[in-house]
Protein backbone atom coordinates (compact mmCIF):
# COMPACT_ATOMS: atom_id res chain seq x y z
CA UNK A 1 0.00 0.00 0.00
CA UNK A 2 2.80 2.05 0.53
CA UNK A 3 4.39 2.16 -2.91
CA UNK A 4 1.25 2.54 -4.37
CA UNK A 5 0.80 5.81 -2.73
CA UNK A 6 4.15 6.66 -3.17
CA UNK A 7 3.57 6.54 -6.97
CA UNK A 8 0.40 8.47 -6.54
CA UNK A 9 1.95 11.19 -5.50
CA UNK A 10 4.39 11.00 -7.74
CA UNK A 11 1.36 10.81 -10.43
CA UNK A 12 -0.44 14.11 -9.05
CA UNK A 13 2.93 15.81 -9.23
CA UNK A 14 2.95 14.46 -12.65
CA UNK A 15 -0.88 15.55 -13.19
CA UNK A 16 0.21 19.08 -12.19
CA UNK A 17 3.40 19.99 -14.12
CA UNK A 18 0.75 18.60 -17.51
CA UNK A 19 -1.78 20.51 -16.15
CA UNK A 20 0.18 24.06 -16.10
CA UNK A 21 1.71 23.41 -18.89
CA UNK A 22 -1.23 22.70 -20.91
CA UNK A 23 -3.46 25.81 -19.48
CA UNK A 24 0.23 28.12 -21.12
CA UNK A 25 0.19 26.51 -24.16
CA UNK A 26 -3.75 26.97 -24.94
CA UNK A 27 -3.68 30.67 -23.30
CA UNK A 28 -0.87 31.58 -26.07
CA UNK A 29 -3.27 29.59 -28.51
CA UNK A 30 -6.53 31.37 -28.01
CA UNK A 31 -8.06 33.30 -30.70
CA UNK A 32 -8.80 37.34 -30.05
CA UNK A 33 -12.40 37.11 -30.14
CA UNK A 34 -11.87 34.22 -27.46
CA UNK A 35 -9.49 36.50 -25.39
CA UNK A 36 -11.95 39.70 -25.34
CA UNK A 37 -14.38 36.99 -23.99
CA UNK A 38 -12.11 36.19 -21.36
CA UNK A 39 -11.68 39.21 -20.54
CA UNK A 40 -15.11 40.42 -19.92
CA UNK A 41 -15.83 37.47 -17.50
CA UNK A 42 -12.60 38.05 -15.35
CA UNK A 43 -12.61 42.29 -15.56
CA UNK A 44 -8.96 43.54 -16.49
CA UNK A 45 -6.21 40.74 -16.07
CA UNK A 46 -4.20 41.76 -12.71
CA UNK A 47 -0.49 42.54 -12.91
CA UNK A 48 1.80 39.35 -14.43
CA UNK A 49 4.07 39.69 -11.37
CA UNK A 50 1.10 38.92 -9.11
CA UNK A 51 0.51 35.68 -11.04
CA UNK A 52 3.91 34.62 -11.21
CA UNK A 53 4.49 35.23 -7.22
CA UNK A 54 1.74 33.34 -6.35
CA UNK A 55 1.92 30.45 -8.73
CA UNK A 56 5.31 30.38 -7.64
CA UNK A 57 4.54 30.38 -3.65
CA UNK A 58 1.37 27.82 -4.63
CA UNK A 59 4.51 25.34 -6.42
CA UNK A 60 6.93 26.03 -3.32
CA UNK A 61 3.97 25.11 -0.86
CA UNK A 62 2.92 21.71 -2.86
CA UNK A 63 6.05 21.08 -3.46
CA UNK A 64 6.66 20.58 0.43
CA UNK A 65 3.42 19.16 0.55
CA UNK A 66 4.38 16.27 -1.98
CA UNK A 67 7.31 15.64 -0.40
CA UNK A 68 7.11 15.37 2.88
CA UNK A 69 3.39 13.14 2.41
CA UNK A 70 5.98 10.77 0.47
CA UNK A 71 8.38 10.96 3.63
CA UNK A 72 5.45 10.52 5.87
CA UNK A 73 5.84 13.36 7.82
CA UNK A 74 2.61 15.01 9.60
CA UNK A 75 2.88 18.22 9.24
CA UNK A 76 2.91 17.18 5.32
CA UNK A 77 -0.10 15.37 5.66
CA UNK A 78 -1.55 18.44 7.07
CA UNK A 79 0.12 21.26 4.29
CA UNK A 80 -1.30 18.64 1.31
CA UNK A 81 -4.96 18.53 2.61
CA UNK A 82 -4.49 22.59 3.04
CA UNK A 83 -3.37 22.83 -0.57
CA UNK A 84 -6.18 20.32 -1.78
CA UNK A 85 -9.06 22.15 -0.14
CA UNK A 86 -7.59 25.68 -1.86
CA UNK A 87 -7.47 23.75 -4.81
CA UNK A 88 -11.13 22.38 -4.74
CA UNK A 89 -12.80 25.89 -3.15
CA UNK A 90 -10.82 27.40 -6.16
CA UNK A 91 -12.04 24.87 -8.89
CA UNK A 92 -15.43 24.36 -7.28
CA UNK A 93 -16.27 28.00 -6.28
CA UNK A 94 -14.13 29.95 -9.03
CA UNK A 95 -15.80 32.23 -11.86
CA UNK A 96 -16.75 30.59 -15.11
CA UNK A 97 -13.72 29.14 -16.41
CA UNK A 98 -13.12 29.18 -20.15
CA UNK A 99 -10.73 25.86 -20.32
CA UNK A 100 -9.16 23.76 -23.30
CA UNK A 101 -10.02 20.30 -23.36
CA UNK A 102 -6.59 18.89 -22.44
CA UNK A 103 -6.37 21.30 -19.47
CA UNK A 104 -9.84 20.13 -18.52
CA UNK A 105 -8.43 16.48 -18.64
CA UNK A 106 -5.44 16.72 -16.58
CA UNK A 107 -7.08 18.67 -14.05
CA UNK A 108 -9.82 16.33 -13.95
CA UNK A 109 -7.33 13.58 -13.23
CA UNK A 110 -5.68 15.60 -10.89
CA UNK A 111 -8.62 16.32 -8.97
CA UNK A 112 -9.14 11.96 -8.81
CA UNK A 113 -5.79 11.67 -7.28
CA UNK A 114 -6.31 14.26 -5.28
CA UNK A 115 -9.23 11.97 -3.96
CA UNK A 116 -7.05 9.39 -3.59
CA UNK A 117 -4.33 10.77 -1.61
CA UNK A 118 -6.82 12.12 0.70
CA UNK A 119 -8.27 9.22 1.83
CA UNK A 120 -5.10 7.17 1.60
CA UNK A 121 -3.68 9.60 4.28
CA UNK A 122 -6.54 10.42 6.93
CA UNK A 123 -8.92 6.83 6.36
CA UNK A 124 -6.59 4.17 5.40
CA UNK A 125 -3.85 2.32 7.25
CA UNK A 126 -1.49 4.77 6.27
CA UNK A 127 -2.88 6.84 8.60
CA UNK A 128 -0.93 5.53 11.07
CA UNK A 129 2.84 6.44 9.47
CA UNK A 130 1.56 9.95 9.56
CA UNK A 131 1.64 10.41 13.36
CA UNK A 132 4.85 11.85 14.55
CA UNK A 133 6.32 8.71 17.44
CA UNK A 134 9.64 9.89 17.04
CA UNK A 135 11.10 11.42 20.15
CA UNK A 136 14.35 10.69 21.59
CA UNK A 137 14.86 9.82 25.04
CA UNK A 138 17.62 12.42 25.68
CA UNK A 139 15.42 15.47 24.60
CA UNK A 140 14.47 17.86 27.35
CA UNK A 141 11.22 18.22 26.33
CA UNK A 142 8.72 15.90 28.12
CA UNK A 143 6.79 14.24 25.87
CA UNK A 144 2.95 13.43 26.35
CA UNK A 145 2.52 10.19 28.59
CA UNK A 146 6.63 9.56 28.39
CA UNK A 147 7.69 11.61 31.20
CA UNK A 148 10.03 10.46 33.83
CA UNK A 149 7.64 8.51 35.89
CA UNK A 150 7.55 5.52 33.50
CA UNK A 151 11.18 5.40 33.29
CA UNK A 152 10.90 3.88 37.32
CA UNK A 153 14.53 2.50 38.81
CA UNK A 154 15.04 -1.07 38.36
CA UNK A 155 13.73 -2.59 41.99
CA UNK A 156 16.39 -4.87 43.78
CA UNK A 157 15.75 -8.01 44.46
CA UNK A 158 15.12 -8.59 48.03
CA UNK A 159 17.30 -10.83 50.28
CA UNK A 160 16.20 -14.10 51.03
CA UNK A 161 15.57 -14.40 54.93
CA UNK A 162 17.41 -17.15 56.28
CA UNK A 163 15.37 -19.68 58.12
CA UNK A 164 16.12 -20.61 61.76
CA UNK A 165 17.38 -23.66 61.01
CA UNK A 166 20.20 -21.93 58.81
CA UNK A 167 21.01 -19.74 61.68
CA UNK A 168 22.48 -22.34 63.63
Amino acid sequence: MEQNFKRLIISNGVLFVFAVVAMFVERATVPNDLAAVINRLYGSPSSFLGDVLILVFYLIVYSYGLYSAYKFESLGRIVLTAMILFVFMDVDFGRHSLVGSMEALFVSLELITFGALLALMWLSPLAEKFQDNKYSEEDDVIQMGRDDESKAAPKKPRARRKSAAEDD
